[in-house]
């Protein structure tokens, strides 16, 4: 596994770099801030889960049925990570599914 790996390990509200080592954890979170550094406050709220990230977005149940990529365009103006970050996070993901899911 790749630091690219561990950030979109990391952007999954469903597993939310749960599981990580602390190294993985650090790898995955310096790829973001060197790919997109703008986003890392953003980042930083969404594994801290305050606004605009409400506590029923992590529902186990919600999660298993929604797709990372749905659930980050689902916050709208709210949620400012970039559509280029986007797009690297729903390829990453795509191509990742059959390794944690």
């Amino acid at each position: 596994m790749t630091p690219e790996h561990f950030a979109a390990y990391i952007l999954d509200p469903k597993y939310k770099g749960e599981g990580l080592s602390e190294e993985e954890d650090t790898m995955g979170m310096e790829f973001i801030d060197a790919i997109k550094p703008l986003a890392m406050k953003d980042v930083l709220t969404y594994r801290a889960m305050t606004f605009p990230f409400k506590d029923f977005m992590f529902k186990y149940d919600l999660l298993k049925k929604t797709h990372a990529i749905v659930w980050w365009k689902s916050l709208g103006s709210k949620g400012k990570l970039s559509q280029e970050l986007l797009g690297w996070l729903s390829h990453v993901t795509n191509e990742l599914m059959n390794l944690w899911d």
